[in-house]
């Protein structure tokens, strides 16, 4: 997971971590994009309005790299018409504060038998 915000990136590691699931969670897009070069993931959920690199940067450049990489936005803002480009191509938008239901559902589509 990407997010600029703390308490946001320890919470959904611990929460990925009691699924049973192995999370990293970086703050930036740089170091998102860093690990992406040395390790496969299932799911990158990103933050959409960080400093610097925002989440469609991140994203297009995940696309890049890996077109079949599994990417969910998380955010509390809504987007531009041409943004939503970006959020067709991916799994989504869950927006913030989510229900952890909201994001089980994608977890269970994404790790089938969770």
């Amino acid at each position: 997971m990407v997010d600029d915000e703390e308490s946001i990136r320890s919470l959904l590691k611990e929460y990925f971590e009691i699924l049973g699931l192995e999370a990293e969670a970086v703050a930036t897009g740089a170091e998102c994009l860093a690990l992406l070069e040395k390790e496969d993931f299932g799911l990158i959920l990103c933050d959409i309005s960080m400093p610097g690199m925002d989440g469609f940067e991140v994203f297009n450049r995940v696309q890049t790299l890996r077109p079949q990489q599994k990417f969910l936005f998380i955010s509390g803002y809504m987007f531009a018409e041409n943004r939503k480009i970006c959020l067709q191509k991916s799994l989504g938008l869950l927006h913030k504060p989510f229900h952890l239901n909201d994001l089980n559902q994608v977890l269970t589509a994404v790790f089938p038998g969770l």
